[in-house]
This record gives structure tokens, sequence and C-alpha cells, in this order.
């Protein structure tokens, strides 16, 4: 079963934000350092001003990198999910997606410059 983020209070700190997420029954406290959000969002071309923005604009991609991790038992010692750098290289970037949530067609080119 995949996580959630539920409704509910942010802990915003300067390296991080942290949010409950649930399986259905189980809630599960998520904490993510503040470069994943960020390159998540550079990565996503998202168009972003705060981190607080990029992580409601983020939250599809957070739930799935949260239940990957969840699914494999990856939890720290008291339960809760940490999304730190090394995720991102464990369980990758998905494609970026258009406004209507088309994954975008890649221009090497662009990215290139």
């Amino acid at each position: 079963m995949s996580l959630r983020v539920t409704s509910g209070k942010l802990d915003i700190q300067s390296g991080s934000i942290s949010c409950n997420l649930q399986d259905g029954k189980a809630i599960v406290r998520c904490t993510i350092a503040i470069e994943v959000l960020r390159d998540l969002a550079d990565h996503s071309m998202l168009n972003w001003s705060t981190d607080v923005e990029a992580f409601g604009l983020l939250i599809p991609e957070i739930e799935r990198l949260a239940s990957i991790k969840y699914r494999l038992g990856r939890l720290e010692e008291n339960g809760d999910l940490l999304l730190c750098t090394v995720d991102l290289l464990r369980y990758g970037f998905s494609r970026p997606r258009d406004a209507e949530g088309n994954p975008t067609e890649l221009n090497w080119r662009i990215a290139a410059e």
C-alpha cells in the first residue's frame, strides 16, 4: 500500500520539512531534507519560490519515494522515515510532468547548455 500525506501541520525547520504519512491505518512521520526537496523541485522543472510551496507541488513525488523506502523497511530506529540525498540515488527521480500531469518531453540540448 502507498503512503499518502495526511492533512495537518507541517514541521518546518531550517534544514527539513516534516509531515505525517498514512498507509491506510498506520501513521508514519516523514522528514524531508531541504536539499532533497530543492533537488526534486529543480529536476521537475517546477516554478517555486519557497520550500513550503515546493513541498506542496511535490507531494506525489514525496509519497512515491517515501512509499518505496517504507515498503523496503528502511525506517529510522524510532520508526520515522527520513528522505535524504542518498534516497534520490537509491530510488531515482521520476520523469518531470507538465501542468496536466503528462510526462514532459526531454530536451537534452537545453539541459546541456
